[in-house]
């Protein structure tokens, strides 16, 4: 088992570090899109990619160029498309977009179609746009009693369905409810760039045109139609409705036909979309495909505009600088003044735990073993080894065990007690790799390069610099959501007005988190809570996530050193 002795002077440190960390994070509006670019076109927030200006100059590329046409009040934004009335309503960073809703309608007098109130056709065409109809948000909607509708694409790709009645009283009995009765759904293919309506009649409405002698068809986002029997009886009012209310949605991504491997493999990256502290997904559009990046978790901000996501801290997180435990050789012998053989830090009685997702220990050098743990016997470790410099250069930004291994840590550790030694005190490699490193670190920011193992002053500045060791903190410590909410009038329940309370899993530790509920923003441990969001760009109270961080460790610090 591990030795290891517990620092007193490490908490002074800790909460420096913390300090630090705090006063570094960006916590401001985030910036949607290029520097000097509109962010928005009237009410409608543009986020890069896309961009406003029809010289391409604010957007990622031609598809993604924004016409925002003045002649309206207030201005509106429109896709540059073989359909150049396709009028945006949303674009989400996430990827969806919203755009005003098309239909195909029909009406009857006497068994005859009264063309000045009937467009049987209604087309929309994404092409060549990087979007689709998404298969997942949208249903093909048929209203009428008589009816039927098919949506295609050119492609062999059909969806369609049928709406009947026979009296008024059926569709009141199945008032809000789509189901074949005066009002049918069904879903549509993945990957539709086209969407070509046509609506026709089983019986020319010669049987209901009583209550009914109007029919439409569209597509619909499913979560913002309700069918009405009203909308049986005045098509004006329903096509008025779904206009203003009832938006297609639409999937965009970036990279057309390309993967996220694909784009990273790239010289230099040239073209690849996602920015620093990302995620690359890969696209699946059925036919079509792409690629969509995202902000890490614990990250905010625009993730396809430089420089990338910035850390937000409230989710969860904390990053503190790095110590290394490191060993230099010189003919087979230990030389101390380089040497920091092992490397403690110590979390203890603070409400954080290292982060088993976003760490991995690491071990640098070419003939060395390097283990780390706690004082429970969870210890993680691995061997580092190579015999020629070649070896290295063939696996260079490979962290693969040759020159540079990483393995996992377990879940829930407090305490990371690092220690490093050599198989062979480096006597084999000593012409080129002279000394060795062991250190947690953050996955995503951590690359191996050949250099470190000739240049160990580089490695360990560049590690302390810019590769931080993630923690996970939490409130309520041992104390469940069920538990801190049974408390007497919520005494001590972290969690404000429009949070949700997630329960921490921290192996042996436990906790909870709290985060705003969807479609709200700010800091959920404040009171009042969390306020209901806008489409404006998102930002918190700097000034007030740093407050309630500093308090707490404060507190918890002023108690472990009584």
């Amino acid at each position: 088992m591990l030795k290891m002795k517990v620092f007193p002077s490490f908490l002074p440190w800790l909460w420096l570090t913390i300090v630090a960390t705090f006063s570094i994070t960006t916590l401001a509006t985030t910036s949607i899109t290029r520097p000097g670019c509109e962010s928005r076109c009237g009410n409608i927030n543009i986020p890069y990619p896309f961009g406003i200006g029809l010289d391409g100059a604010c957007s990622l590329d031609n598809p993604y160029i924004i016409d925002c046409r003045a002649s309206f009040e207030p201005p509106k934004p429109f896709l540059v498309s073989n359909n150049n009335n396709l009028e945006i309503i949303d674009i989400s960073i996430t990827g969806q977009m919203r755009i005003r809703n098309f239909l195909a309608t029909r009406c009857y007098e006497q068994g005859e179609v009264v063309a000045s109130q009937s467009n049987t056709t209604a087309v929309i065409n994404l092409n060549p746009l990087p979007l689709v109809f998404s298969d997942t948000a949208n249903k093909f909607t048929v209203i009428g009693c008589d009816d039927l509708a098919v949506t295609a694409d050119g492609e062999g790709h059909v969806s369609g369905c049928i709406a009947t009645c026979t009296t008024l009283v059926d569709v009141l009995n199945y008032d809000n409810s789509c189901s074949g009765i005066g009002c049918c759904q069904t879903a549509i293919p993945k990957g539709l760039t086209i969407i070509a309506t046509a609506l026709n009649s089983l019986n020319n409405h010669t049987n209901v045109s009583d209550f009914n002698s109007c029919s439409a068809a569209f597509l619909a986002e499913e979560s913002k139609f309700t069918f009405n029997a009203a909308d049986i009886a005045n098509q004006t009012a329903l096509v008025d409705r779904t206009m203003d209310s009832v938006p297609v949605v639409l999937d965009w991504f970036v990279g057309a036909n390309e993967t996220c491997h694909q784009a990273q493999q790239r010289p230099s990256r040239s073209g690849y979309a996602c920015q620093d502290n990302t995620n690359c997904t890969d696209f699946d559009g059925g036919s079509t495909s792409g690629y969509r990046c995202n902000c890490l978790p614990g990250y905010q901000g625009n993730p396809y505009l430089s420089p990338g996501c910035t850390d937000i801290s409230i989710t969860g997180q904390m990053r503190i600088r790095n110590i290394l435990a490191t060993r230099c050789y010189q003919q087979g012998e230990v030389v101390a003044s380089k040497s920091n053989t092992a490397a403690l830090i110590d979390l203890n009685p603070l409400p954080l735990v290292f982060s088993d997702t976003a760490n991995k220990f690491t071990v640098i050098g070419c003939d060395d073993l390097a283990v780390t743990g706690d004082n429970e016997s969870h210890i993680s470790g691995c061997i580092a080894t190579c015999t020629t410099l070649e070896d290295v250069h063939d696996y260079n930004n490979s962290c693969s065990g040759i020159g540079c291994c990483q393995t996992a840590i377990p879940k829930g550790l407090t305490i990371i007690a690092t220690a490093l030694t050599s198989l062979n005190n480096h006597t084999n490699v000593s012409d080129f790799n002279l000394c060795s490193a062991a250190f947690l670190a953050e996955e995503s920011k951590f690359t191996f390069n050949a250099a470190d193992l000739a240049n160990q002053t580089a490695l360990v500045d560049r590690t302390m610099d810019s590769v931080p060791v993630v923690l996970e903190w939490f409130v309520g410590v041992n104390e469940t959501c069920h538990q801190a909410r049974q408390t007497s009038s919520r005494s001590g329940y972290a969690c404000q007005d429009n949070t949700n309370c997630t329960d921490f899993d921290g192996g042996s530790i436990s906790g909870y988190r709290c985060d705003c509920l969807p479609g709200y923003q700010g800091n959920p441990y404040l009171s009042p809570g969390c306020t209901e969001a806008t489409l404006s760009a998102q930002s918190y109270e700097y000034e007030e996530i740093v407050s309630y961080h500093k308090q707490r460790t404060l507190l918890l610090v002023r108690k472990y050193q009584t």
